[in-house]
């Protein structure tokens, strides 16, 4: 985190700017693995360490946002790094699907912004998104992708919502209905799911659908608390 941290504030320092946007790369596992991994000593960044870089670097050069962070890495658009990134950042680019050794298509949407450097930071992070499926598919047209906007602004309802079914599955648990709750999961799919691998993490609008009667919640509340915070995907 110190290395991140010094890296942003480093940026802000030499660069100037009306705003800014953090790009993380490499190999990425999720809310449990983390994201940049070092090939050198196996060292990489989890959601708290992010979370603790952005905040002294928040705090060193007088309390900035990005506008964007995104994850150019596998498997990172997960709720609880989203909650991890909402006090620094607008929204947030990345998913929860494996991403191909391409990446995003950097040269398509750095372009774009040179040619419009006052587009509207939505608008930004949709072309990234538009960008990577284009580059993607021209080079594997059967791969399985996805991509999504994150307005991190919209996070505190769905955490809400998402606490409410936590606790009402905590109470169903106590109750005896771990079997129950064991066999929908399932027959849920994993993310990154693959012969040698799987990350034991599932699509959240799939997790709301399935859970959210059994603890006693509504599920649409929930649904539309999500379709608010993924703005585009």
């Amino acid at each position: 985190p110190d290395t991140l941290s010094d890296f942003i504030g480093y940026g802000i320092s030499a660069y100037p700017a009306d705003r800014y946007g953090l790009i993380l790369w490499n190999h990425g596992g999720g809310s449990t693995s983390g994201v940049c991994f070092d090939e050198l000593d196996g060292d990489f960044l989890t959601a708290p360490e992010i979370h603790q870089a952005l905040s002294d670097a928040q705090t060193q050069t007088g309390g900035f946002r990005f506008s964007v962070v995104a994850l150019d890495a596998c498997l990172m658009a997960t709720f609880e790094l989203a909650c991890h990134l909402q006090p620094f950042a607008d929204y947030m680019v990345a998913s929860e699907e494996m991403v191909p050794a391409e990446g995003l298509d950097y040269a398509a949407f750095l372009s774009a912004l040179r040619d419009d450097p006052a587009m509207e930071t939505e608008a930004f992070c949709r072309m990234m998104v538009d960008s990577y499926f284009d580059a993607a598919l021209a080079s594997l047209p059967d791969d399985y992708l996805t991509l999504s906007v994150l307005d991190l602004s919209q996070l505190p309802a769905l955490a809400e919502s998402l606490d409410a079914i936590g606790g009402g599955l905590s109470i169903a648990l106590d109750s005896g209905k771990l079997n129950t709750i064991s066999r929908n999961r399932q027959r849920m799919r994993s993310l990154g799911d693959f012969e040698s691998y799987g990350s034991d993490m599932v699509d959240l609008r799939h997790f709301i659908e399935v859970y959210a009667s059994l603890s006693g919640c509504d599920a649409a509340t929930a649904l539309r608390a999500l379709d608010a915070a993924v703005c585009y995907n």
